[in-house]
């Protein structure tokens, strides 16, 4: 595999292609616009030896040994689907590289063709900045988020006659994952948990600064088996969370 003789991406074709024809396959869809779910994870594959020319391995941490060992890192995407009402994901891509990004960056040059509305969830690690701004409505993207991000609202309208100089950009500087961030959110959502309190809360209308035309909806997750919220980002606005 890592020399790339075998054409995984037909072998993998035709691996779902089966399964869509074979088996009790019930697709999962999303909201309004149906949207196909796509996750993106990765995972490493621990290499005792290393044989020279090998240069595709990277370092991935092995438990049993305590310590970081050379690894064959690869990121996979797979499309969640039901089949016989367990969830499960149908493997479409993967790539390798030499770190968790690198890999993830690869499987976002190929992702594959479809016609219909998707969602792309980037199970591994933080959705980069580049990653949101090449996202589109068809191929929509959710990730997580790093904790210090700095988010900006919605540029407040404009006056209906408007003075001199461009219209402004940026509204009110965010920071989501602060103890106590400065804008109160659009939904608060509190549920009670087996070990406590369970709270979400949603941002409507951000985006980076560097990014302003990539609008964003942001949720705060604030779980009591968890030390710090998860922070999650997507510019499939349009969803839920009843979908």
């Amino acid at each position: 595999m890592e020399r790339g003789k075998v054409p995984l991406d037909l072998l993998f074709d035709r691996a779902v292609s089966w399964c869509l024809s074979n088996l009790p396959v019930e697709p999962v869809a999303l909201g309004e616009k149906q949207r196909e779910v796509l996750a993106i994870d990765s995972s490493t594959i621990a290499r005792w030896w290393a044989r020279p020319g090998m240069d595709l391995l990277g370092k991935g941490f092995h438990h049993r040994a305590g310590k970081a060992i050379k690894a064959n890192i690869i990121a996979a995407v797979t499309t969640v689907v039901f089949i016989s009402g367990v969830r499960v994901g149908l493997v479409s891509r993967v790539r390798f590289g030499d770190s968790c990004e690198a890999a993830v960056a690869e499987l976002f040059k190929d992702l594959p063709k479809s016609k219909n509305h998707r969602l792309l969830v980037v199970d591994a690690g933080i959705a980069t900045r580049q990653q949101f701004a090449a996202a589109s409505d068809k191929d929509a993207l959710l990730g997580r988020l790093r904790i210090n991000s700095k988010l900006r609202c919605a540029p407040p309208p404009r006056p209906s006659q408007p003075g001199p100089g461009r219209p402004r950009k940026h509204g009110e500087i965010l920071h989501p994952g602060w103890d106590s961030p400065e804008i109160p959110p659009d939904e608060d959502i509190t549920a009670m948990h087996l070990k406590g309190e369970l709270r979400l809360r949603r941002w409507q209308q951000l985006h980076f600064e560097d990014v302003a035309d990539t609008v964003l909806d942001v949720v705060r997750i604030d779980h009591p088996d968890y030390e710090k919220p998860l922070l999650l980002a997507t510019i499939a606005r349009e969803l839920t969370r009843v979908c």
